[in-house]
């Protein structure tokens, strides 16, 4: 299930932002700051959402990374995931 996180469940998402810095090598990880920065990002912004996955369902998880990005490569490739044949554009207004 794909979930909007909001200030219920914003906790929650805390220790996987944490894990995502500490695997970016981020020097200073605060909690605080972290719920207060993607708190702006809640259900309530017209600016856009951020989502959880919960392990009931979902049909797949995607991400998309520059392809110089060896890090994000080696921790996607370390999970049991496959890599798309896709290219992905954009089209800036």
């Amino acid at each position: 299930m794909i979930e909007v996180v909001s200030k219920n469940n914003i906790d929650e998402v805390l220790p996987l932002i944490s894990a995502y810095q500490e695997f970016y090598n981020v020097a200073e990880i605060s909690d605080s700051k972290n719920k207060e920065f993607f708190s702006q990002f809640g259900e309530s912004n017209p600016v856009g959402c951020q989502f959880i996955y919960r392990n009931n369902g979902a049909a797949r998880l995607q991400w998309v990374t520059a392809q110089d990005n060896e890090q994000a490569q080696k921790l996607y490739n370390s999970m049991n995931t496959s890599k798309s044949t896709w290219y992905f554009y954009t089209y800036n207004t």
